[in-house]
């Protein structure tokens, strides 16, 4: 009887602790950088994403890019905006009609790769200077910055 009994309290404090389990696992997985690498494979995972120097360098225009990265600085105008997208390599204008993101935000777009000269600007060596800007085409993953809770003052 004793024995029942035991094994029956044993059952009943399982049966309790299921959800602090479930909490407990839920926040090492949280804390882990499991929704870092989801970000990286998922979209990405069989799109030809370039980095953002290579598109710089090469400047072919009217191609089609594939590129992932932060968002940086932003312009807003009439009709749209635009954003500077970064990745470990450099950093990329993209021109966009959607609402501007986030500064911090991580993209993955499609793009069509742009070059706009300033004849008026001449460089060194009287070459024309210009800038490669990347129309975006469509946002296929967004990954919002994470809010950064700002400490509360105890003074009054």
């Amino acid at each position: 009887m004793n024995t029942q009994k035991a094994k029956g309290n044993h059952t009943n404090l399982n049966f309790f602790l299921l959800p602090f389990y479930f909490l407990l696992f839920g926040g090492l997985f949280s804390c882990n950088k499991v929704a870092e690498s989801l970000f990286s494979i998922s979209a990405a995972k069989n799109l030809p994403v370039r980095k953002i120097s290579e598109i710089k360098n090469q400047k072919q225009v009217n191609s089609t890019v594939y590129l992932k990265g932060k968002v940086g600085n932003q312009a807003s105008f009439v009709g749209g905006g635009a954003y500077e997208l970064q990745d470990t390599t450099g950093s990329i204008w993209i021109l966009t009609k959607q609402p501007l993101l986030q500064k911090g935000d991580e993209l993955i777009i499609q793009g069509k790769v742009q070059y706009q000269s300033m004849p008026l600007i001449l460089a060194a060596g009287g070459k024309a200077v210009g800038e490669v800007y990347v129309e975006e085409r469509q946002q296929l993953e967004h990954r919002p910055v994470k809010n950064r809770l700002l400490p509360l003052s105890l003074e009054r």
